[in-house]
């Protein structure tokens, strides 16, 4: 048994210990032309950058997403992620690319005749504007958004606004589009094959990639601890791309990293992390939070024309046999990690229920809240210890055409309670209120605290559906609705009988 004397030895040495492995990642990772650039307008501090990085601070080379205090944040909430995907083609060969902790992207369009252009060029950058940047003070900060604003690189695909209707984009009359009070815009491409083959051991697909990341100033709700990442992507490849799987990983690290646990909500599109104890001395004392990545954005299926949601999740556990971080190898990375997006193990075996046997895409789907199902800890007898961890949601598979344009979009959103489980409770709470604004309203339009009326009637499908349990066991769904005047209204719900039940 431990004693009291070596519990802060354990603890540096293992912070050495991850410090150092995720350094040994990082290594030989290109960075010519490659730029970062941080959003913090509310209560998240999050680095970006246009080679697909994510949530990695490049000034010290470690986390890169920090919270509560946004400018003044300093606790580590995430070490780095990114955006991945993988493709299987008829002859049985796979390419994947993408960011983990090495990044398969450079900066710059694709050129009309399907070279990059040069990565190098200086407009090729990560631009940031803020609503508030005219009442700033004199001074570098001011002069760099203004610069990003006056630039605005709408010919590379940046939103903007026309102000004058004409479907003419006119530098001085035309004005950038703000997303969120605060927005950051890059384009990158997969086209340089040592990137490629340095991050997966692959060789380019021929895409290229929008981004926009925005997040509201909004004290008063769960918007203030919300960040929004948008992925315009461009199949500028000659190929049909059969069999595509997208995915987010993500490297969590809330505070220590050494003591985390990870789960997954089918019902919301979530995958997220928390401490597997109450003892985090990164939030000095005080309970830890949640933090979670929600698929606000997928693509639809062929034969539904619905969203195909999360069609896959999984953690990693260092290397704990069947949840191992895939082989460093790049050739390895390719497979196992398509494998893993398709919800299958590294090998391509499925994914086993621990508590019932059953074969299942998703890892540690159950509740920790309500002690059901499959999750970490008590829920998974002679599951992983206490750790440092990986996961990595997905969604496919689809089949992207030459010339076809999907959207991505997720929210990473932290929440806060009285205690671990109640921070898990927390997060899922105002998840379903991230669903409901994503779904109701324009993101770019919306302005906290200012519900603009409607203009006809309105009544949205009901969330969950089907109901799922709430906390104290009853069950529960949302419905909204929207009237052009004030006046009282009767909701009924009735069930598959026609029955009135509620």
């Amino acid at each position: 048994m431990r004693t009291k004397y070596f519990i802060p030895l354990f603890l540096i040495a293992t912070l050495l210990f991850i410090a150092a492995e995720k350094k040994q990642k990082n290594q030989n990772q290109i960075t010519t032309n490659d730029d970062y650039n941080y959003i913090a307008v509310n209560n998240c501090l999050m680095w970006v950058s246009n080679n697909g990085d994510g949530s990695h601070n490049p000034i010290t080379d470690g986390s890169g997403f920090y919270w509560p205090g946004g400018e003044k944040a300093t606790i580590t909430a995430i070490y780095e992620d990114g955006l991945i995907w993988g493709v299987k083609f008829d002859d049985g060969g796979v390419k994947t690319n993408g960011s983990v902790y090495r990044h398969g992207l450079q900066a710059g369009k694709i050129l009309p005749d399907g070279t990059p252009d040069d990565p190098g060029k200086e407009k090729y950058r990560v631009y940031k504007i803020s609503k508030n940047w005219r009442s700033l003070p004199p001074g570098p900060k001011r002069d760099k958004l203004e610069k990003d604003y006056n630039e605005w690189p709408v010919e590379d695909g940046a939103p903007w606004i026309d102000v004058n209707g004409d479907g003419v984009f006119t530098r001085g009359i035309d004005q950038p589009e703000f997303v969120g009070d605060e927005t950051l815009w890059y384009v990158s491409n997969d086209l340089d094959p040592d990137r490629t083959t340095l991050a997966f051991g692959t060789l380019p697909i021929g895409l290229e990639i929008q981004t926009t990341v925005y997040a509201f100033y909004s004290p008063e709700n769960f918007l203030h601890n919300t960040v929004f990442k948008k992925y315009k992507i461009i199949n500028r490849s000659n190929a049909v791309l059969k069999n595509m799987y997208f995915g987010y990983w993500a490297d969590v690290d809330l505070g220590f990293a050494g003591d985390d646990f990870v789960g997954c909500d089918t019902l919301l599109n979530l995958g997220y992390s928390y401490n597997g104890d109450e003892n985090d001395e990164s939030f000095y004392g005080s309970p830890c939070p949640a933090l979670g990545y929600v698929w606000l954005k997928t693509p639809k299926n062929i034969l539904t024309g619905e969203e195909l949601g999360m069609t896959a999740f999984t953690l990693f556990v260092n290397s704990t046999h069947p949840y191992p971080d895939p082989d460093p190898r790049p050739r390895e990375w390719a497979v196992e990690y398509y494998n893993y997006l398709q919800g299958l193990t590294w090998n391509g075996a499925p994914f086993i229920d621990p508590n019932t046997g059953i074969e299942t895409p998703f890892v540690v789907p159950g509740d920790p809240v309500a002690g059901t199902g499959w999750y970490e800890g008590e829920g998974w007898p002679g599951g992983p210890y206490l750790d440092d961890r990986r996961q990595l949601m997905s969604t496919g598979p689809i089949s992207f055409s030459p010339g076809d344009t999907l959207e991505l979009e997720i929210g990473i959103i932290i929440s806060k309670g009285e205690t671990t489980l109640k921070s898990v409770s927390a997060l899922k709470e105002d998840v379903e209120k991230l669903r409901i604004f994503y779904d109701l309203y324009q993101p770019e339009l919306y302005v906290p605290g200012e519900p603009q009326p409607p203009e006809n009637y309105y009544l949205s499908q009901n969330y969950p559906n089907p109901f799922s349990k709430s906390l104290n066991g009853n069950s529960a769904t949302t419905i909204n609705y929207e009237l052009p005047v004030e006046q009282f209204v009767t909701l009924k719900v009735y069930n598959i009988l026609g029955e009135t039940v509620a």
